[in-house]
């Protein structure tokens, strides 16, 4: 059986984080191609998901406080890139 890994993610606006990832080049699963509510973006070969939440559905699964990131770090995420420049542009897209 094939086992996958998931790491679950708030973030504040979800078709703005589509956008940026998809514009990466990353791709989405298909589960949740429709939903306003989720998105599983796909790593290697599919056997990571990082799912994005909204952060209202992301308290509602938690019961917790999300962490303000301008007063800390919750977590580090890093993906390679061909240039800073690269990922910026993404960024600016958003």
């Amino acid at each position: 059986m094939t086992k996958e890994f998931w790491l679950n993610l708030p973030v504040k606006d979800l078709k703005k984080s589509k956008e940026f990832f998809t514009t990466l080049g990353f791709s989405f699963h298909p589960r949740h191609h429709n939903s306003d509510d989720a998105a599983g973006l796909l790593i290697g070969n599919s056997n990571v998901i990082v799912m994005l939440f909204p952060e209202s559905t992301f308290k509602n699964f938690t019961k917790n406080d999300i962490a303000d990131t301008k007063l800390g770090t919750e977590v580090l995420l890093s993906f390679d890139a061909e240039s800073k420049e690269e990922v910026m542009k993404c960024w600016r897209k958003r």
